[in-house]
């Protein structure tokens, strides 16, 4: 038998446990969109140098460091002190994208044990942090 205090304090640790999942996603879901909207264009170096190879004119890597102008001048500035080579940089930010995306799926298995204990859909976690994601990602480039 349930009384009104037991039914309560099920209540109110719901709501808490709501909350702190609401607060896990949507952290390391903000991390991610961030990282992901100045790191994420460093995918399109390799990809412009495999269609320079192939023979396309049109990828040229100048294209990308006046597009996005905080790669143009890191780029600058390694090719004039001359110590490390500019595919050191991007190789780099390839590998951090690498390091958060696998940072966000650990997250995702990792509290879907802790926040989900019930029985849930299979990619119900997925789904929770990728529409998170894109939530905050439409709120970062569309509100501010």
């Amino acid at each position: 038998r349930h009384n009104f205090v037991t039914w309560w304090s099920h209540r109110v640790g719901v709501l808490l446990l709501s909350f702190l999942a609401f607060f896990l996603v949507t952290s390391v879901t903000a991390l991610i969109v961030r990282l992901l909207t100045s790191s994420g264009v460093f995918v399109m170096f390799p990809i412009f140098a495999a269609l320079r190879a192939v023979g396309i004119n049109g990828a040229d890597e100048r294209v990308l460091t006046y597009s996005y102008p905080w790669v143009g001048r890191a780029q600058t500035a390694i090719r004039r002190q001359g110590v490390h080579p500019v595919n050191h940089y991007i190789g780099a930010h390839l590998a951090k994208l690498f390091l958060v995306y696998t940072m966000y799926e650990s997250c995702q298995v990792a509290w879907s044990g802790f926040l989900y204990d019930k029985s849930i859909p299979a990619n119900l976690p997925l789904w929770i942090f990728g529409n998170a994601m894109v939530y905050e990602y439409f709120s970062m480039v569309f509100v501010r």
